[in-house]
């Protein structure tokens, strides 16, 4: 489940840039099968010493953290064919640096690095001799952001990792009135999906029928995994992308204003969850205030936020040229932000 957001972007670049294949090779997630399969690679790569195809322009790995990328050896040939290499990880935390032999081996087999966590690539950048930057998340904003939005029916959402004390507090508001609807997971973990395409439209049709959606930092409840670190969790753009009214505790990740420039983009509360109700009601009692976060969060990720910018960065960074249909793309995302928040177009923001 929790790849359905990398197989989305690979789904829009390849819908926006003809010249991608992606190569849909199944590696297994269970750990001695994967290792097994790890271990039946490396030994076709001893017996088989012919390079690759060649002919590619560029070979882009994606792996969701560093260990990841030992399941891209297996495609080391074809890697090394390429005209220009790049990898992206989505998780690469700071007290992961400095990085595993094998990783950092594998590493400079690339032209460039990019990095989901933004504080981890001036760390990262010591420890390897190729370029690293930041690449933000990013959601398919046709598939969050279309217009016009259906009813509002759910009152809070809040799907995956919670703070304790602010559920809580939810749970108590939403108990005093039978008529609100607070949504959550009742399961921990991640769990297998059958159609990473049906999860991720279901995802979006809940956040879109959100009055109010939970978002805080990456990994809030794991301080052991990440060493504290603070980056933008995906829930920031999967919310705003749905046109939800964003709750959630302060924010100290540096690239949030960046990301999110606007008035309210998220309305923080107190981790305590003490302040959470009060917060509430005051926006549902200012109709206007309400309707128009939704709009600068849905505009402001239309313009900002899906996988053709993220691919637009990335082929600006190594010098390809841009495809047709990247820009036929975001300029269809323009228009849908103008259709959303004509006045944010007109003010410059976001």
């Amino acid at each position: 489940m929790s790849r359905g957001l990398t197989f989305e972007f690979e789904d829009v670049v390849a819908d926006c840039d003809d010249r991608v294949v992606i190569d849909s090779t199944i590696v297994p997630t269970e750990w001695l099968r994967r290792m097994g399969w790890r271990g039946g690679q490396a030994a076709r790569m001893l017996v088989d010493k012919r390079s690759g195809s060649g002919g590619d322009e560029l070979a882009f790995a994606m792996a969701q953290s560093p260990t990841d990328l030992v399941d891209h050896m297996a495609f080391l040939p074809q890697i090394r064919a390429a005209d220009l290499r790049a990898a992206y990880i989505e998780e690469m935390w700071i007290r992961n640096v400095p990085l595993q032999p094998d990783v950092r081996r594998f590493l400079a087999e690339f032209d460039h690095v990019f990095l989901g966590c933004e504080a981890t690539v001036g760390p990262a950048q010591e420890h390897l001799d190729v370029p690293v930057s930041y690449l933000p998340p990013a959601v398919d904003q046709i598939r969050f952001g279309s217009s016009p939005w259906p009813p509002t029916a759910i009152d809070i959402y809040a799907m995956g990792r919670r703070q304790p004390q602010l559920h809580d507090a939810l749970l108590d508001w939403t108990r005093t009135d039978p008529s609100r609807f607070y949504l959550y997971d009742t399961f921990a973990g991640n769990v297998p999906i059958a159609d990473h395409r049906q999860h991720r439209a279901k995802l979006a049709d809940l956040i879109r029928r959100s009055r109010f959606f939970i978002a805080n930092e990456a990994k809030v409840d794991e301080p052991g995994q990440t060493g504290r670190q603070s980056e933008v969790g995906y829930r920031f753009f999967e919310g705003a992308a749905g046109g939800a009214v964003m709750i959630g505790c302060e924010i100290s990740a540096p690239a949030f204003d960046q990301l999110f420039p606007w008035p309210d983009a998220v309305v923080v509360v107190d981790e305590s969850g003490a302040d959470a109700v009060e917060r509430l009601i005051e926006l549902e009692a200012d109709t206007p205030r309400w309707a128009e976060i939704r709009r600068r969060n849905a505009s402001g990720s239309l313009r900002r936020h899906d996988p053709a910018h993220r691919w637009r960065t990335v082929l600006d960074t190594l010098g390809l040229d841009e495809p047709v249909g990247v820009g036929e793309r975001i300029g269809r995302l323009e228009a849908m932000a103008e259709t959303v928040d004509p006045a944010a177009a007109d003010a410059g923001t976001p």
